[in-house]
C-alpha cells in the first residue's frame, strides 16, 4: 500500500538526512557566493576610470576572486555529498532487491 511504501522510503533517507540537508546547504551557499560577484564586479568597473592607483581598488579583486573559490567550493562540496547520497542510496536499494529476489 501507499503508507507502507513511504515508510520504506522514509528508512532509507532518514539515516542520511543530515548529508542531504549539508549538500543542499552548501549549493545554495555556493548560488548566493555567485550571486554577490556582479556586485563587486560593478563598483570595480565604476570605480576603474577614476582610479589613479590600483592598490585604491585591490580589495574589489580580492573580493572577487575570494567568492569565485568560494562558489566552486562549495558547489563541489555541495554537488560531491548529494552524490554520494544518491549512490549509496541507490546501491541500499540494489542490495535489498538482491536479498528480496534471491528469499523468494
Amino acid at each position: 500500500s501507499h503508507s507502507s511504501y513511504l515508510r520504506q522510503v522514509y528508512a532509507l533517507i532518514h539515516p542520511r538526512v543530515g548529508l542531504i540537508v549539508l549538500g543542499t546547504v552548501l549549493s545554495l551557499l555556493s548560488a548566493g557566493a555567485s550571486l554577490f560577484q556582479p556586485i563587486f564586479l560593478g563598483q570595480l568597473i565604476e570605480r576603474l576610470p577614476t582610479t589613479l592607483q590600483f592598490s585604491q581598488i585591490r580589495y574589489l579583486f580580492y573580493y572577487i576572486i575570494a567568492l569565485n573559490a568560494a562558489e566552486y567550493f562549495l558547489s563541489f562540496m555541495g554537488d560531491f555529498l548529494l552524490s554520494w547520497c544518491s549512490e549509496s542510496l541507490v546501491y541500499l536499494i540494489r542490495l535489498r532487491l538482491s536479498y528480496s529476489a534471491l528469499s523468494q
